[in-house]
């Protein structure tokens, strides 16, 4: 048994909260990133908000813990949508989108590998 006082606390990877942005100046979404790559992510996004393929966007979030800070412009390559649940007689819908980053700095994406490596995501 450690004897110390300091624990060590298990933080969940996902969801990854972000913001996106159509352009500078207009209105910020919500999103909650499901799943992080390399060269892209999936987001659970607002339902208020109507995304399309090909759309650019930027996008800003910290990485867990560490809280590196990764923006950058990125492109919708898939929208989906699906009903989450059912309560009683209302659906609650889920609209996910998959974006891919379309620029991003070497050390930007060192930091999201090395996250994924401590998270068992990738090797």
């Amino acid at each position: 048994m450690n004897s110390d006082n300091s624990s060590i606390k298990k933080i969940a990877p996902y969801p990854i909260p972000a913001q996106v942005t159509k352009a500078q100046g207009q209105p910020i979404f919500k999103a909650d990133i499901v799943k992080l790559t390399d060269f892209g992510f999936l987001a659970k996004v607002d339902v208020t908000h109507f995304y399309k393929v090909g759309e650019n966007y930027e996008i800003q979030f910290s990485i867990p813990v560490t809280l590196e800070s990764i923006s950058g412009p990125v492109k919708v390559m898939k929208t989906y949508d699906a009903i989450e649940s059912i309560v009683g007689s209302e659906k609650l819908k889920m609209y996910t989108v998959e974006m891919h980053f379309t620029q991003i700095s070497e050390t930007q994406r060192r930091h999201i590998l090395s996250f994924l490596i401590k998270i068992g995501q990738t090797k």
